[in-house]
């Protein structure tokens, strides 16, 4: 257990509103742009259900977070709120967990434990829905809470949304598309007459890719996304689905150049 103090928000706000009580695992691009969207929501809804985010799980407390500074000088997490040990996050009272940290072993184990503790879990980890999706839907309906990851595939259209309610009743037959904005960007610039290397840093430096943007390139990315949809919309489990994936390459670089010319 960590012995950094903590400031424990009040449970009840002076109009006698009770706090939406949120624990955020992982605070880096993600995490850092949904605390922003929390200051933006409080400061244009002032009298909106306030949101109290009260732990805040990291890998290096010691590494500076501009959107977590900002969130703590707004009162939006309280200070000494950053733990580095997962086990504590859902410790409190809470009502929704953000899994941002990605992967399928820590987020796993916290999705899991916030269901079976009847927290409502957000998440945009395709990588664990591709790989556990069906089985935490189904613990999440035992214990009569929500699992939300509209986010984890073409979170823009709101496609995920569209399969699981808007169109209940209507037969899926096919799904086709870009399923990977940073493939698709690659190959433009590639398209366009650049290098797949310079292609890349290309996309690193608009923020279209991430440090690291292997899962992207080797089509691991949309393969999850793939099965997700698989799973949502004809019902496959989606560990089950065969898939079939390419990733980009020297080979796929120099036809996608061919083409551009």
């Amino acid at each position: 257990m960590s012995n950094t103090p903590r400031t424990v928000a009040p449970s009840v706000t002076s109009s006698g509103v009770k706090p939406l009580r949120v624990a955020l695992a992982g605070c880096g691009h993600v995490g850092g742009s949904l605390l922003d969207l929390f200051g933006e929501r409080a400061a244009q809804f002032p009298n909106a259900r306030p949101i109290h985010v009260a732990r805040v799980l990291v890998r290096d407390p010691s590494r500076a977070r501009p959107a977590l500074a900002q969130a703590i000088a707004r009162g939006i997490v309280p200070a000494g709120a950053i733990i580095n040990d997962a086990t504590e996050l859902l410790d409190d009272d809470i009502d929704v967990l953000v899994e941002a940290i990605g992967g399928t072993t820590t987020a796993r184990t916290l999705v899991e434990t916030a269901l079976r503790r009847g927290i409502r879990v957000v998440t945009a980890n395709k990588a664990l829905l591709g790989e556990r999706g069906s089985a935490l839907q189904a613990l999440a309906r035992t214990t009569g809470v929500r699992l939300d990851f509209e986010g984890a595939v073409c979170g823009a259209i709101p496609i995920v949304r569209c399969v699981r309610s808007g169109l209940a009743g209507v037969g899926i037959s096919k799904v086709s598309g870009i399923l990977n904005g940073t493939s698709n960007f690659v190959l433009e610039k590639v398209a366009e007459g650049q290098s797949l290397a310079e292609a890349v840093a290309t996309a690193q430096r608009l923020g279209y890719a991430e440090a690291d943007p292997t899962r992207d390139l080797n089509g691991q990315d949309a393969e999850d996304k793939l099965r997700i949809l698989a799973w949502l919309a004809f019902g496959v489990e989606p560990a089950s689905l065969r898939v079939t994936r390419r990733g980009i390459d020297a080979e796929t670089a120099a036809w996608a150049g061919a083409r551009g010319r």
